[in-house]
């Protein structure tokens, strides 16, 4: 099981390739990928017009995990990592 953060759902979503392979590899190897109830709404918050369709499929890709303190640490640590600085 892997948890995967807002950004990568973003930039999949946007056609980004090397977020599009990471995702598409792991369902395809049959693995769960999850994202967190935070990351459900960041995604739907965003949503344009016309972006239904395209993000209800997206998301249901995932297992959606509730937001504990192990999630919010783990978030904590992406933002750490990835922010842009």
């Amino acid at each position: 099981m892997k948890i995967v953060d807002t950004d990568v759902l973003l930039d999949h979503f946007h056609g980004n390739q090397a977020a599009a392979e990471f995702v598409t590899s792991h369902i395809k190897r049959g693995e769960v990928l999850t994202i967190s109830a935070i990351s459900v709404t960041e995604i739907t918050g965003g949503m344009r017009e016309g972006e239904q369709g395209r993000t209800a499929w997206l998301l249901y890709q995932f297992e959606v995990l509730d937001v504990d303190e192990a999630i919010a640490r783990q978030a904590g640590r992406f933002l750490r990592t990835y922010r842009n600085k």
